[in-house]
This record gives structure tokens, C-alpha cells and sequence, in this order.
């Protein structure tokens, strides 16, 4: 039996797992990262886009990636969310939220998440103390005082101080570990897709709401080819979602140019089309013995707000200083007193921002001709007053 040792082994080789991985190889970490499928450069055919909030942008440049990756990168510097009469198809209000109205260049980065990924690998295969093992999966895990002791689908036998799950929504890692999870189910889908335009975006996202869930509208960078391009989530209700994905690329075009009122010009899209069904999900413990669950393993949510990933991003964040205050005290990265502690100031932020977009998909989900009435009224009020508008986008980023 092959037997390896480490200090953190990450379970999963997506965005997040490998940008965990990335965070503590820089720190000098030994990290080992498994996941079932073969991984390397120019193996993700994900063609989406991630929008990267700052607090997220400084964890990535602590990495080095924003040096190379910067050639490739979106800045948003306006999110506009504009509501939709059912009857009419116009928009009647709209909001603008400015980067600059808070003192700041952006709200953040909209990044092709297959650049992202290569250039993930790319870092990490520099890196003596880290190890990839793709094609394998976890099969049994053995916690002790000390160690955790993860069998793999091969036989090797990975003694590690600390377990990390980032495997996802169907985390095996948390099924292993019998750790329950509660899920809310909206039956609704999300399409994705980029499209070409004839108005510039001016470096703004766009969220356009109206019954069946939000359509949003996220900027890329413009070629050379005299269109402007974005990138685009739909979600409607599951019946509709499913016709729409039926639908020819040039007549799917112009329902997206009917449900969005127009507000890029006429688009016409140019990449797959991809659809999947959108719920939440949050694992009642984020932490078993040695053990901790980040990114989808520990909560998923729909794509509003660009909260998902960057949720994902704080928890990087918190578990790596934690991490490195008992590296520095010569204290197990493992132990008990770490894991609650994460616990415990994650669990109440996660809550709150999977509160948070639940709200606004059910306000937006919702065909109650009143409630379209309440969300219109709510942007006007949220426009004309300074304070609050301040409030929501320190919200966003936070």
C-alpha cells in the first residue's frame, strides 16, 4: 500500500479547491489536492465567468495571480439592477450602484473561470510543497487524535493534520463524514451562455429582474471585432428554462433581447448553451473531527449577487488565518479549538448571505403582480436614499 503524509490534503481540484490549495502552498503549507477526474492545464472546458469581489481579488493576488491573469480581466465598475413590468416588457426602474460613490476604482473582476483554473495549475505545479493526484477519489476516512488517516480509490493510504472538503455539492466528504445538510429547492433552472452586443456595457452588470428569477448580464472584455460581449445567466422556471434551452441559438437570441428590454443593444450569442438547476444548500456543521467543509461542500445558493464564489473566497480566507496564527504558536492546524473557531465565524456570514439571496430570488421568482409593484418601489427608494444605497454595496462586498 502506497502511504503519503501531509499537513492539509483538499479534497476536490475545482476553483475553490485549487485556489485553497494556491493559498496554502504560498504560505509554505504542504498541501495535497484529489479529485476523481484528470486534471491539468487546458482540461476545463468551462466556458462561464466568475465575478471576483476585491476581498477575494486580495487573497488572489497574494498568489501572484492577478500579475498574470491581468491582460484577461473585466473591471466592474457599475451594477445596475432594473425591474421589468410583466405586461409591458420595459424596464420602469432602474438603480445604478457606483464603485466610486464608496471610494473605490471596482466592485471587483469578471474572470473566465477556464483561465482562472489553468492558471491555478500552472502556480501550483511550481510549487515543491504541493501535489496534485487527479483520477482518484476519497473512499474511507479514519480520524485520530492526530491525524486523519484518507484511503483512496487506488489503495494509497494520506495521513494529514487537517481534511479540507471542497468536492462540491454532492461533497463525498461529507457524506463520509454522515454530516447532514438541508436544501431548499425552487423549481427553477439557470441558463449560461455569452453573448455579443451592439451597446457598450461600460464595465456594468446589469441585474434585470422579473417573474421566473433574474437575468444577469455580466461584462467581458471587448476584442477586436467591433462588438462588446457578456455574459449571461437566465434563470427562469424550470418548464420555461427547458423550452428556452430547446430553442436555436438566433431565436433564443431574441427572447434574450425581449426579456432584457434591449438594454445592451441586439445580442446574439456565441458560445454553448448551459443549463442546470439552481437551489440552495447549507451542511449543518461546517467542521467533523479534523475536518472542515468549504465552498459548495458547506453551502451553495443560486447566482445573484456574485455571492457564491465569493463566499467561497471568505472562507479561504478565514480558515488560512487561522491556520497561520497556530502555525505561529506551534499548535495543531487540526485540532478542536481551530475547527470551532472557524465554525463558528463562518456559519453566521454564510447564513446571512444565503438569507440574502434566497430573498431576492423569491422576490424575483414570484409572478404576484403586487410583488413585481413592492420590488419596483423598493429600487426607487433604495435610489433616492444615500445612506441605505452606501449600506447595500459595503453589504455586497462584505
Amino acid at each position: 500500500m502506497n502511504k503519503i503524509s501531509t499537513e492539509i490534503l483538499i479534497a476536490g481540484a475545482g476553483l475553490a479547491g485549487l485556489t485553497a490549495a494556491a493559498a496554502f502552498a504560498e504560505a509554505g503549507l504542504e498541501v495535497i489536492c484529489v479529485d476523481p477526474k484528470q486534471m491539468g492545464p487546458n482540461k476545463n472546458a468551462d466556458t462561464r465567468t466568475t465575478a471576483i469581489l476585491n476581498p477575494g481579488i486580495e487573497l488572489l493576488k497574494n498568489i501572484n495571480f492577478w500579475e498574470t491573469a491581468a491582460n484577461f480581466l473585466q473591471p466592474l465598475t457599475t451594477l445596475k439592477i432594473a425591474n421589468i413590468g410583466d405586461n409591458d416588457n420595459q424596464i420602469n426602474q432602474m438603480i445604478n450602484f457606483r464603485a466610486s460613490e464608496i471610494g473605490v476604482a471596482q466592485f471587483g473582476f469578471n474572470v473566465p473561470n477556464n483561465l482562472l483554473y489553468d492558471e491555478l495549475i500552472r502556480y501550483l505545479k511550481s510549487k515543491a510543497n504541493f501535489k496534485l493526484i487527479s483520477g482518484k477519489s476519497v473512499k474511507n476516512i479514519t480520524s485520530r487524535s492526530d491525524r486523519s488517516l484518507v484511503r483512496l480509490s487506488d489503495g494509497t493510504q494520506i495521513s494529514t493534520t487537517l481534511l479540507v472538503g471542497a468536492d462540491g455539492r454532492n461533497s463525498m466528504i461529507r457524506e463520509l463524514l454522515k454530516i447532514k445538510k438541508i436544501k431548499i429547492s425552487y423549481n427553477q433552472m439557470a441558463l449560461s451562455f455569452t453573448i455579443k452586443h451592439t451597446l457598450p456595457h461600460q464595465n456594468t452588470s446589469i441585474e434585470v429582474y422579473k417573474s421566473g428569477g433574474p437575468c444577469t448580464l455580466v461584462p467581458l472584455k471587448d476584442q477586436t471585432d467591433g462588438f462588446h460581449r457578456s455574459a449571461v445567466i437566465w434563470m427562469e422556471t424550470a418548464e420555461t428554462a427547458k423550452n428556452l434551452h430547446q430553442l436555436e441559438r438566433i431565436k433564443l437570441s431574441l427572447a434574450l433581447d425581449q426579456r432584457v428590454a434591449k438594454v445592451l443593444g441586439n445580442c446574439t450569442i456565441d458560445s454553448d448553451v448551459h443549463l442546470w438547476p439552481t437551489s440552495s444548500q447549507k451542511a449543518l456543521s461546517m467542521i467533523a473531527e479534523r475536518t472542515v467543509l468549504i465552498a459548495e461542500a458547506a453551502h451553495a445558493m443560486p447566482p445573484i449577487g456574485a455571492q457564491g464564489f465569493n463566499t467561497s473566497l471568505s472562507d479561504i480566507k478565514v480558515l488560512l488565518d487561522l491556520i497561520m496564527t497556530q502555525k505561529k504558536n506551534n499548535r495543531d492546524i487540526g485540532n478542536k479549538s481551530l475547527l470551532k473557531k472557524f465554525n463558528r465565524q463562518r456559519t453566521t456570514k454564510v447564513t446571512v448571505a444565503m438569507a440574502a439571496v434566497d430573498i431576492l430570488n423569491r422576490i424575483s421568482f414570484s409572478e404576484n403582480a403586487l410583488v413585481s409593484k413592492i420590488r419596483g418601489k423598493a429600487i426607487n427608494i433604495i435610489d433616492k436614499n444615500e445612506i441605505v444605497k452606501k449600506s447595500f454595496m459595503h453589504l455586497g462586498l462584505s
